[in-house]
């Protein structure tokens, strides 16, 4: 083993892995904040903004199942720039897709050798686009199936269910300890498209939604706007049929099944009494 490897091996068996949030809006503060709480090392790199808000109030965490959360504004590490990037083990980046090219360009010239990084964001190309730009890193696809709502003053609320899904490497055992600790264990797969694609059928409404201008809730309600989503998901679904991809499964019903049978088909009632029900909170309650 030479020196760089060995150096290396003592520095991970002595040294806790400092894990950085890239791009910190509702998303990345609430993980690294729960990861923080649980007593990680974290850092945050996002817009000043933020920042200001972070350092006079602190991280309030909370989530769908009433639990509490607090990280004073002493214990935060939050910078504009990535000047804080080089000492981190594991980056996680929950830019906006349009901004993953300006920020492959950034980590490109400060990431550490051997550090790993996770796309934690929306869409299918962002970990392609990161990992050409990052060769010689370990670069995997991440999605979160919930939502975060910021709530103003450095509060960020998780209003739905799931857990973390990534790619499956051997290289995130060392962190894996870390997400448990915070209750944000990571779900890993061999196979991330099935995954992403999933959370694609769900953000369908995000668009049907923001026209409706009406609270989640409100919108589901109403069995015109879950036609309109049922139409989008159906022709998502005759795509992916043939390409032969298989959305994975992130509800208790099948993704085939969602677009057709329970959010288009079922009136109102029904859709309130028995549908919710078995879809749990993930697209339903998270604006409870």
């Amino acid at each position: 083993m030479g020196y760089g490897a060995v150096l290396e091996k003592f520095r991970s068996d002595t040294v806790t892995a400092r894990i950085c949030v890239y791009g910190a809006g509702s998303v990345g503060c609430y993980i690294g904040g729960r990861l923080l709480a649980a007593g990680s090392d974290v850092c945050f790199v996002g817009r000043t903004r933020i920042g200001d808000e972070l350092r006079q109030h602190g991280l309030s965490l909370s989530n769908y199942r009433s639990e509490r959360w607090f990280v004073p504004a002493t214990n935060i590490d939050f910078s504009t720039d990535a000047a804080v990037v080089p000492m981190a083990d594991l980056v996680l980046v929950t830019v906006k897709s349009a901004a993953t090219p300006t920020s492959a360009g950034e980590l490109a010239g400060t990431l550490r050798p051997g550090a790993i990084v996770i796309s934690v964001q929306n869409g299918l190309g962002n970990a392609a686009v990161l990992r050409t730009a990052l060769p010689g890193h370990t670069v995997l696809e991440g999605m979160v199936p919930f939502n975060v709502i910021a709530g103003g003053t450095g509060s960020y609320h998780q209003g739905s269910a799931g857990a973390l899904e990534v790619k499956a490497a051997q290289a995130l055992q060392s962190f894996a300890q870390a997400f448990s600790d915070a209750g944000l264990p990571l779900i890993e797969h061999p196979d991330m498209l099935p995954v992403q694609w999933a959370k694609l059928l769900f953000n369908l409404n995000n668009a049907i939604n923001a026209l409706s201008n009406r609270p989640l809730k409100e919108e589901l309600s109403q069995r015109a706007y879950r036609r309109c989503l049922a139409m989008a998901q159906g022709e998502a679904l005759a795509l992916l049929t043939e390409t032969g991809i298989r959305p994975a499964r992130l509800t208790p019903l099948p993704a085939h099944r969602i677009a057709p049978e329970t959010l288009g088909s079922y009136p109102g009632l029904l859709f309130r009494a028995f549908v919710v029900q078995r879809l749990e909170s993930r697209i339903y309650d998270e604006y409870n």
